[in-house]
């Protein structure tokens, strides 16, 4: 399920793939959906991380959420799988803002002394949740349809933006009312910041690197359609 910790919303990424099966019956459209996040990182990734910089963080984290519920909502009614593709993209581009957001939000929140405690509960949490929200779509995938359960977690979504305004602004002195109107000169210069520091410390991102290769070659293999005797 959704969830303020991890926001990867579970049960609606297992009955989506479910849902995207049952009216293609193709395994290339489903795959099509693991594509769509990873797309949204590398185009948005930095643009996002800049808005939740310069922007107020609670705010992004109740725009992000509502974002989600709406789009989540709307899926199992699209009929075009471009459009499906698009929304799921656009899914993924809410979840990278609210990330973004809650990660600095986080550390305006929590004293100091408290982080590694924040980071365990973090990890324990949103460990939980993705065991937790896989057997809940299980579940539900057994009962009902899938539209069932890609609507209760967009649900989720909605319930998790009310409860974030309990939560206080927080927001550094450096951030300004006026930051989306001048968003592209911070990502610009956020751009400067982060190749200026790769280029003093070459050796992280070689590892940066060298990890996210092993990761797509790991998961390329993993994926081989070769390696199972039911696609060949």
């Amino acid at each position: 399920m959704s969830s303020f910790y991890l926001h990867k919303p579970q049960v609606y990424l297992v009955a989506l793939n479910v849902w995207i099966l049952q009216r293609t019956h193709s395994a290339l459209a489903v795959s099509g959906l693991w594509m769509c996040s990873p797309l949204a990182g590398l185009l948005a990734g930095s643009f996002l991380g800049s808005l939740a910089d310069r922007w107020d963080r609670r705010t992004s984290l109740i725009l992000a959420n509502l974002a989600s519920a709406v789009v989540i909502a709307i899926i199992p009614l699209l009929s075009n799988m471009m459009m499906v593709y698009g929304a799921v993209f656009a899914v993924a581009a809410s979840n990278g803002l609210f990330l973004a957001a809650m990660a600095s939000y986080f550390k305006l929140l929590v004293p100091r002394p408290q982080w590694e405690r924040m980071g365990a509960l973090r990890g324990m949490l949103s460990y939980g949740a993705l065991v937790l929200g896989s057997g809940i779509a299980g579940a539900l995938l057994i009962h009902g349809k899938p539209r069932t359960a890609i609507w209760l977690d967009a649900a989720t979504f909605l319930f998790s933006a009310a409860s974030l305004l309990f939560l206080p602004v927080l927001n550094p002195a450096t951030s300004h009312s006026d930051a989306p109107r001048h968003l592209m000169r911070g990502w610009l210069q956020d751009m400067q910041l982060v190749r200026g520091y790769f280029r003093s410390h070459w050796l992280v991102l070689g590892v940066l690197a060298g990890f996210s290769g092993i990761v797509i070659f790991g998961s390329a293999a993993l994926r081989d359609p070769c390696k199972m005797d039911s696609w060949c």
